[in-house]
């Protein structure tokens, strides 16, 4: 996803990311997490706190989620941190200058299908969609929509959000659409990573299939029709 490879798993398995709250005072709440994102509501996280949660971490891969960006982007780069997570409209040099981090765009399922299709020849490893606003926590067939729509457009990989009575079922439709992985609040529901990973581990997941405009029924093979070979006519004999 543009940083440093999560470890490969024998069986393909969609990614677990826990979004973590800044100002948690406990990073117990992450165990079991492929990735960690920390969420700063648009402030600084200053380098003490990031050597600090990286040590914490212990090793788990991690970034920032930040709603604008300065300067002091590559600074917190050196103290740890693996990669930044940002909206579209943040400025584009600091990050071009954090050339260590990688970088994944947060953005809205209604953007225009000519954005989305710029998103493949952007240098970001990954793509997380956000819920539109005013719609239910649970996975409604709109949101399913639109979800489609987004993964039939963009070839990076896609991370949803999802809440933590999210069940296989409906972890196994977004896996089936093209969703690569979902991201779990652990402030808003401590116990839904365990959940999640619980589901995600002890589930049968097919192998991934390459994205683009695929059928949810079965192909039906139609076989050409045998060509007829028809005899040369013979000229006609002059009487």
């Amino acid at each position: 996803m543009g940083f440093r490879p999560v470890k490969s798993s024998a069986k393909p398995r969609p990614l677990v990311l826990a979004l973590l709250a800044a100002e948690a005072t406990s990073t117990s709440a992450i165990d079991g997490a492929d990735v960690v994102l920390v969420r700063t509501q648009g402030e600084k996280l200053p380098a003490k706190k990031v050597k600090e949660l990286d040590k914490a971490f212990g090793g788990t891969i991690w970034g920032v989620w930040l709603e604008a960006v300065d300067d002091s982007l590559s600074r917190m780069a050196e103290s740890g941190i693996d990669f930044v997570a940002f909206p579209p409209g943040v400025r584009l040099l600091p990050l071009l200058e954090a050339e260590k981090l990688g970088r994944i765009m947060i953005i809205d399922p209604g953007m225009t299908e000519n954005l989305l299709r710029s998103l493949d020849s952007l240098d970001i490893g990954a793509v997380i969609v956000s819920r539109e606003p005013g719609q239910p926590s649970d996975l409604s067939w709109r949101q399913l929509m639109m979800l489609q729509r987004v993964a039939e457009t963009v070839g990076k990989p896609l991370l949803v959000f999802v809440t933590g009575n999210v069940s296989l079922e409906e972890l196994k439709t977004l896996w089936a659409i093209g969703i690569e992985g979902v991201v779990v609040d652990v402030a808003q529901s401590p116990e839904a990573l365990a959940s999640l990973r619980a589901l995600v581990d002890g589930a049968e997941w097919t192998t991934r299939r390459r994205r683009g405009r695929m059928a949810l029924v079965p192909s039906v093979p139609v076989e050409a029709p045998p060509v007829s070979r028809e005899e040369p006519e013979e000229p006609d004999e002059d009487v």
